[in-house]
C-alpha cells in the first residue's frame, strides 16, 4: 500500500540552495562589493585632494607671511624685473635667511621651483617649495601714482604655486597676488 501525499506538503523535500538562489545571492553580494569599492576609491581620491590642498595652503601661508613680515618693516625695497629679484632693506634684530642682524638687504627670488631668500642669489635658503620658476612679480606702489619721485609705500606681489595630488600627474597652477604696506614709510609720511 502506498500512501498518498497530503495536501500542502510536497512528496519530496530538497535540502540546500538551488542554482538560481545561489546565483541571485552571488549577484547581490557582487553589487554590494562594487558599492563598497566605489566608496573606498572615492574616499581615497578625496583624501589625496585634501592633502594637496593642505600642502598648497601651508606653502602659500608661509610664503605670504614671510615676505609680508619682512616688507612691512622695510626701510626700502628694490624690484629688479629683469632678474626677478626683490631686495628688502630693513633693520633686523636676529639673523634672517643667512643675513646677519643690523640694517642689511635681503633678496627674494624664485628658482628651481622654489622661493628663496638670502643675502644674495648665490647665498640663499629655500623657503617654500612648489613655486613656479620665474613667477615672482612685484609692482611697487608709490604714495602718489602721478609723481615718479614719490616714496614707495607698498607692494603688489604675485607668485604662481604648484600642486599635485599624486606624483605622476601634471601640476596644477595657482596664481596668488597680495598687497603689503611698508609700515615705516607710511608712518614717516604721516608724521612729517
Amino acid at each position: 500500500m502506498s500512501r498518498a501525499p497530503t495536501m500542502g506538503f510536497p512528496a519530496h523535500r530538497s535540502h540546500g540552495l538551488s542554482l538560481v538562489e545561489l546565483m541571485v545571492a552571488l549577484l547581490i553580494g557582487l553589487i554590494l562589493l562594487v558599492g563598497v569599492v566605489n566608496v573606498f576609491l572615492g574616499n581615497q581620491v578625496s583624501y589625496r585632494e585634501s592633502q594637496r590642498l593642505s600642502q598648497l595652503q601651508e606653502s602659500i601661508g608661509y610664503a605670504v607671511d614671510f615676505i609680508a613680515r619682512d616688507v612691512r618693516g622695510a626701510s626700502g625695497v628694490v624690484w629688479d624685473e629683469n632678474a626677478g629679484v626683490l631686495a628688502v632693506t630693513r633693520s633686523r634684530d636676529t639673523q634672517w635667511c643667512n643675513v646677519g642682524a643690523g640694517d642689511q638687504a635681503l633678496v627674494y627670488f624664485v628658482q628651481g621651483n622654489a622661493l628663496f631668500c638670502g643675502a644674495s642669489t648665490a647665498n640663499a635658503v629655500a623657503l617654500v617649495p612648489a613655486v613656479e620658476d620665474a613667477s615672482l612679480d612685484v609692482t611697487l606702489l608709490p604714495a602718489d601714482p602721478l609723481d615718479a619721485s614719490s616714496p614707495i609705500i607698498g607692494l603688489w606681489v604675485e607668485m604662481t604655486f604648484l600642486s599635485r595630488a599624486t606624483q605622476g600627474e601634471a601640476p596644477l597652477e595657482h596664481r596668488l597676488g597680495f598687497h603689503v604696506a611698508l609700515r615705516n614709510e607710511i608712518l614717516r609720511l604721516i608724521y612729517n
